[in-house]
């Protein structure tokens, strides 16, 4: 853990009270590769506060420091159905990476199942700065040209391509949303292709 972070949090345990965290990087990468293990301590620490502890106000303040946290590493959030929507600063080493950081947050690599929520999904992508490509849930890496959800095996329903793609150009076997291309789908590498990519993830709007 970051010692900033450690400290940050150690400063909360002993006294209730958050303190902002700087987000370092490192050659244009964040240095945030433990961060989910950070959130995973958050959710836990709030969940035994819940149920152990008559001190809401302490939980609360605990769930408003990982919201602080969450405010610091993602974009400001889209809301849409009940669900939450949120759009990395940052970028990822690999989609298994990106995927990590969402179950982290009780989430999922964003999912697009309907005309609407993709709508709702490029609208947000149009809004967000600093975002262009953006990695989603699908995958074609078991059979080519047939996408599925990675977290469920069920087929992608909606697949909506940018002119000339999929190209599967150098084994391309993941799915992103291409701001710069009318908000329409790609194809791309799971692994890191750029520090300029970044990632979506779905959960619930009750984090």
């Amino acid at each position: 853990m970051p010692s900033s972070i450690r400290a940050s949090y150690r400063e909360f345990i002993d006294t209730g009270e958050p303190k902002t965290t700087n987000v370092r990087r490192r050659r244009g990468l964040p240095f945030l590769f433990d961060v989910p293990n950070i959130v995973q301590s958050l959710l836990q620490k709030q969940t035994e506060l819940v149920q152990c502890l008559t001190d809401s106000n302490k939980a609360t303040t605990l769930k408003n420091y990982l919201n602080a946290i969450t405010a610091q590493l993602f974009n400001p959030p889209l809301i849409y159905n009940n669900k939450k929507y949120l759009i990395s600063k940052f970028p990822y080493k690999d989609s298994f990476d990106a995927n990590n950081y969402c179950i982290a947050l009780g989430g999922y690599l964003a999912e697009i199942n309907d005309n609407n929520e993709y709508q709702a999904a490029q609208h947000y992508l149009s809004i967000t700065p600093g975002a262009d490509i953006v990695l989603i849930g699908g995958t074609d890496a078991a059979q080519e040209g047939t996408w599925k959800f990675p977290r469920t095996g069920t087929l992608v329903p909606v697949l909506d391509w940018a002119p000339g793609q999929p190209d599967n150009l150098g084994d391309e076997d993941c799915l992103d949303i291409w701001k710069s291309k009318g908000g329409k789908m790609g194809d791309l590498p799971c692994g890191f292709r750029s520090d300029q990519d970044r990632f979506m993830c779905e959960l619930p709007n009750d984090f």
